[in-house]
Formats: C-alpha cells, sequence, structure tokens
C-alpha cells in the first residue's frame, strides 16, 4: 500500500514535546485504528504486525501520531506509515515524531533512512527540506495513480567537511557553494580552492577560507568530501588528487575533457579507492524525475528536449573564451544535461543521426553557442535543441505516447490532455541538495560507485560522434 506520510503535513517542529512520549512499542490495534482514518484504509496486517511500530503517545494514553518502519537492508531503515491524529493536526507532531524516528535510526547505525509521500507534497517538502532530506527518486501508485515522492536523509553522525574546487561566485562551484552553507546541519565548508585572487577575496570576504591548489590545504586529512567544479581540462587530474586523499568527490561534468580520457580515468576509479557523483542535475530535478515514473510502462514514440539559457552575446571571460580549457561549447556544456537527460528517462543512450551546430560569433573561435541533433534510442526517436542565447530561457521535454503528449519542465508536469499532473517549486536547490544527499550517502562508506557513472562513457561517445559529425556537415553560422 505504501503510503507513507500521506499525512504528515506539518512543516514545523516545536522545541517541547507538548508532554507527550516517545514510544517504541506501540500495539498493532492503535496504530491501524490511527491509519485507517487517515488513509481511509487498513494497511497489511501482516506488514504492520512483523515492522518496527513507533509513536506519541499523549498523557492520557492515546496515540497522537504513529510510525512504522521497515528494514530492507542492513543499513538503511525505510519508513512506510506515518500519520497524526485528526485533532493534533498542523501541531508540529508531525515533525516531531520524524525526528524521533531520525534520532532512533541514528542511534542504532543506520547509513540512512528513506521516507515516501504521496500527497501534500509541497508541506512535506518545506519540512522535509529543512531537516536535510533530499528528494533522490519517484515511483507511480498502483491504487490512485499519484507520483509517490521517495526522500532519503543520510544520518552522518558528524557535520562533513568539505572542500569546493573551483570557485568562481557566477559559476557552478559557487553555487555549490552556496548550497552547502545553506545545509550547514549536515556540511562543513572549510575551503574554497581557486587560483584566481579575485575569487580568493570574494569567499575571504564571506569568511570562508581560501587556497590556490589542493597542496596549501593544511589539514586534508581532515577533508571528507569534495566539490570539482573546474574546466574540462583540469577535471579528471583533480578527481584523481582527490580519491589520492580519500575524498568522496561530486564533479561536474564533463567528468573529463574526452572520451579517451574519461576511459582512463573510469579505468583508474575500477583499480583505486575512489568515490564519486556525477554533478548532473536535470535526472534529478523532481519534475524530471515525476515524469519518468508518469512514462513507465508506456512506448514513447519520440522525445524532445529543448533548453534555451537565455544568455546574452556577449563574449564571456573564463574557460568558455578558451577552446584549449573549454573543449567545446553549447553541445558538451548544456547537451550534456540534455542527452543525460535523455539516457535518464529512456533508459538507453542514443545513436547519433544528425548534428548541426551554430555559431552567433560571439564566442572563442570554434565554440558552437547553439546545437540541433537528431538520434534514436530503441524505437524512440531524440530530438534535442540547444542554445546557450535564444529568445529567452526557457526549458521543456516533450515525450509523445499513444496517449498523447505529456509535458514537462523544471516546475510541473502536464498529461497529455493539458492538465497538471504534478508540481514543485524550487526544483534546482532539490536537485542540487539530492546530489549532495548522495554524496554524504558515501562518506565513511565503502569505495562504492552509483549506478549512473557508466552513462557518462555512452554520453561522451555520443558528444564525440556529434562533434565529428557536424564537423562534416558543416558548422553553420548566423
Amino acid at each position: 500500500m505504501d503510503q507513507s506520510s500521506e499525512d504528515l503535513q506539518d512543516v514545523h517542529l516545536n522545541s517541547g514535546d507538548c508532554g507527550l512520549q516517545f514510544s517504541e512499542e506501540v500495539s498493532p490495534t492503535c496504530l491501524r485504528e490511527l491509519f485507517e482514518t487517515s488513509f481511509g484504509e487498513a494497511p497489511d496486517e501482516q506488514r504492520l504486525c512483523s515492522a518496527k511500530r513507533f509513536g506519541l503517545i499523549s498523557k492520557d494514553g492515546s496515540l497522537v501520531a504513529g510510525g512504522v518502519m521497515e528494514i530492507p537492508t542492513q543499513d538503511i531503515a525505510y519508513l512506510w506509515l506515518l500519520a497524526v491524529a485528526e485533532p493534533h493536526r498542523n501541531a508540529g507532531l508531525g515533525g516531531q515524531l520524524l525526528q524521533h524516528l531520525v534520532n532512533w535510526c541514528r542511534a542504532n547505525g543506520f547509513r540512512a533512512v528513506r521516507v515516501k509521500s504521496y500527497r501534500r507534497w509541497q508541506s512535506m517538502r518545506l519540512l522535509l527540506v529543512r531537516d536535510g532530506w533530499a528528494m533522490i527518486s519517484a515511483e507511480l501508485s498502483d491504487w490512485n495513480d499519484r507520483v509517490g515522492e521517495i526522500w532519503m536523509k543520510p544520518l552522518n553522525k558528524d557535520r562533513i567537511p568539505i572542500v569546493v574546487i573551483g570557485g568562481n561566485p557566477e559559476g557552478r562551484g559557487g553555487e555549490w557553494a552556496k548550497t552547502i552553507l545553506a545545509a550547514k546541519a549536515v556540511w562543513e565548508l572549510r575551503a574554497v580552492i581557486d587560483p584566481d585572487k579575485a575569487v580568493q577575496e570574494h569567499w575571504n570576504a564571506a569568511g570562508i577560507k581560501t587556497c590556490s591548489n589542493i597542496n596549501e590545504l593544511t589539514d586534508p586529512e581532515q577533508i571528507e568530501a569534495a566539490i570539482v567544479a573546474v574546466p574540462p581540462k583540469y577535471c579528471a587530474a583533480i578527481q584523481k588528487n582527490c580519491f589520492e586523499h580519500g575524498w568522496c568527490t561530486l564533479a561536474e561534468k564533463p567528468l573529463a575533457a574526452s572520451l579517451s580520457e574519461l576511459m582512463k580515468l573510469q579505468d583508474y576509479v575500477l583499480h583505486h579507492p575512489a568515490r564519486l557523483v556525477p554533478g548532473v542535475q536535470r535526472r534529478s530535478h523532481p519534475s524530471y524525475v515525476a515524469l519518468k515514473a508518469f512514462l513507465d510502462g508506456k512506448h514513447i514514440s519520440s522525445l524532445s528536449i529543448h533548453i534555451d539559457l537565455g544568455k546574452p552575446r556577449s563574449r564571456p571571460t573564463g574557460h568558455r573564451a578558451d577552446t584549449h580549457l573549454c573543449r567545446g561549447g553549447a553541445l558538451i556544456d548544456i547537451g550534456y544535461h540534455a542527452l543525460d537527460l535523455a539516457h535518464f528517462l529512456l533508459g538507453e543512450p542514443l545513436e547519433m543521426i544528425s548534428c548541426s551546430l551554430m555559431d552567433h560569433g560571439d564566442l572563442a573561435r570554434g565554440i558552437e553557442s547553439a546545437a540541433n541533433l537528431l538520434g534514436r534510442a530503441g524505437k524512440t526517436w531524440v530530438r534535442i535543441m540547444i542554445d546557450r542565447h535564444g529568445n529567452a530561457k526557457h526549458e521543456s521535454v516533450t515525450a509523445q505516447t499513444v496517449d498523447g503528449n505529456w509535458f514537462a519542465n523544471r516546475e510541473r508536469v502536464l498529461n497529455p490532455s493539458g492538465s497538471e499532473e504534478y508540481s514543485c517549486e524550487g526544483s534546482w536547490n532539490l536537485a542540487e541538495t539530492g546530489r549532495l544527499a548522495e554524496l554524504a550517502g558515501y562518506c565513511g562508506g565503502k569505495s562504492t560507485l552509483p549506478n549512473d557513472l557508466w552513462d557518462h562513457l555512452a554520453l561522451m561517445e555520443i558528444i564525440e560522434a556529434a562533434y565529428s559529425l557536424a564537423s562534416r556537415l558543416g558548422v553553420k553560422s548566423s
């Protein structure tokens, strides 16, 4: 039935317990009555009796809020059902129960805890995000055709010391640093590493320690994690340096400057202790995760992805002004995200059919500012249109099925009739915190690798094939 958190709608935590007692021994009968009242149906009896049962008990012995936990693996607990009794809702008690359950999991040595929510998404998000949870996936319920958001909270005992390598305040490193600083309950930003003096001055003014390279760190053995957000030319070498220090590493795309360099990096990862999380956010955006759940089991005849950044046509500074550092333009930059999103939604990489590149003449010579790609993944035609400039900032995904077209952007999913099936505000932040939660899950753990790591070999192969194909077609100017 998996109706987890359907009634846990409290959006704030009270500091006191209001005279309530947290119990680890709640009877199945009490919980059954609470859940039947909350959800309109009784939970599975056998599953309820075999699970761990918790609750907040009032002075008169009544059950105010209850939860049921299952332990499918040795190190991750799963909160199956959570509910607050009708007279006590909106009093912060759901948040208190959730915090008690997290503390219980941490005290019992679990690496992480997860929960699923089907309804009242926004109020649940406010509660979970503030407490350091991250949305990691979604699935469609077989009993009400609604998307269930699956959230996870890493249970590290202490704050994780982390460094950001490549800290341009206007670039991805700067965005990662801000996200880390906003999650102080989980992370401790020890330093921003960047050779640019202006970048160092920016972070020093914000009270953050800076240095020019990893070797200048005074306490590298105290660091547990790193964000790598540097130009493609340096990315592979810096990742290796992070692995040599034993740091869990999140690397911005692309993971290397070429397919051959990436193959060498991944061969290194296979034969040396390494914990690597690719920082490609669109497969973590809640709306795209929800779209994948809606499309599950449907034949997709065509998939179109359109991304316009809407940036002004002025010559940029930094690595995008230097072909030697950048190793490509819109295709390896924006196109990488679009190709990865297509791979995520379809479950298989593309076979390139054609590619055309557009050069608006405002970037470094040889760096394209827009591209159109046509490919095929199994029986699905895929079209990708990307533009660094465009008329306005815009992003959309359209999937054609036998029922009609499904549409999604960062904020919502529309069904073929045009009705909104799902919505989410602030999805970029949720996507980043999701990747950070995955990184936190690897800290202090074994040298394991995420399932999507190998997808990047296919992505780089597609990109190199596209550049090769486009060179035969010729670069168009506009």
